[in-house]
């Protein structure tokens, strides 16, 4: 796995976890997105052990949820 940006910025050159295009179709902008994810997950930050955490990834329409371990 490769780290990435995880909202889009203005210049959009950089590869991002969150399409801008999906975003604004949506109607949500960066700091919505940033407060959604803080709500629903937050909780689960609380049980992840010291220096782990998840990664969620989709392809080909498939999402998989996986743990992950900062070396």
């Amino acid at each position: 796995m490769k780290k990435i940006s995880l909202i889009p910025g203005s210049d959009q050159t950089e590869p991002a976890a969150f399409s801008r295009e999906k975003m604004d179709e949506a109607s949500i902008d960066s700091m919505k997105l940033s407060s959604l994810l803080a709500e629903n997950l937050g909780h689960f930050a609380t049980l992840l052990e010291d220096g782990a955490g998840f990664a969620v990834y989709v392809r080909d329409g498939e999402a998989t949820v996986t743990g992950i371990k900062a070396p």
